[in-house]
């Protein structure tokens, strides 16, 4: 069998199943990320909407102290 020939009817329909296996799996990935990363980061979003950072430049270098 030569090389072309093996790419044609051996190696061309695998990844042609590779290609359908993994688009199934990518649409089931992104509805289970859809359903539970998306959800928890906006919850952290909107805990996070009013935090508000003052810096000061003259904070003592005392680590105990919550000034940023």
């Amino acid at each position: 069998m030569s090389s072309l020939t093996h790419q044609i009817w051996c190696m061309a329909p695998c990844l042609r199943c590779c290609k359908i296996y993994f688009a199934s799996m990518r649409t089931l990935i992104r509805s289970c990320m859809a359903a539970t990363v998306v959800p928890a980061a906006e919850a952290v979003g909107h805990v996070c909407r009013h935090v508000r950072l003052n810096i000061r430049r003259d904070a003592p270098e005392d680590p105990d102290l919550l000034v940023v």
